[in-house]
């Protein structure tokens, strides 16, 4: 420690992903001793880029389908930020993740759900707010 009171540590996004939602498994040790700490949840939000691949059904041909993959899975993501760059349209778009089913298949888990729509007076972009770890 290179000054002597309270100190501030920003975790990592591999911390992040391997830690529980709620950060109760963490713990801050000194000299082989578990030293008390606070968790201070902050309005501060890392950018992060998804790596982005088309996904399509082609048994739904009318549904379009990305798949988007983060650095480190089980990040804590709260929102997603999307663009486009068609000049018109109306869609519904949700946010799920695909999560074992206990039987061997997978399941979908909605992470969240938006109406997005660019006319003449409107940008092209929407947000997802989503309340999970996104795997």
């Amino acid at each position: 420690m290179a000054n002597p009171g309270p100190q501030q540590l920003d975790l990592d996004l591999e911390v992040l992903s391997r830690a529980r939602s709620d950060l109760a498994d963490l713990r801050l040790v000194r000299d082989g001793k578990q030293v008390p700490y606070l968790i201070q949840r902050t309005s501060i939000m890392r950018a992060l880029t998804p790596g982005v691949a088309a996904a399509n059904d082609p048994k739904q041909p009318r549904l379009t389908r990305w798949k988007l993959t983060l650095a480190q899975p089980n990040l804590p993501v709260t929102r997603l930020e999307c663009q486009a760059r068609t000049r018109l349209f109306q869609r519904h778009i949700r946010l799920w993740e695909e999560v074992p089913d206990g039987r061997g298949g997978r399941l979908a888990h909605e992470l969240g759900s938006a109406d997005w729509s660019r006319t003449m007076a409107r940008t092209a972009f929407a947000w997802i707010r989503a309340n999970s770890r996104w795997s």
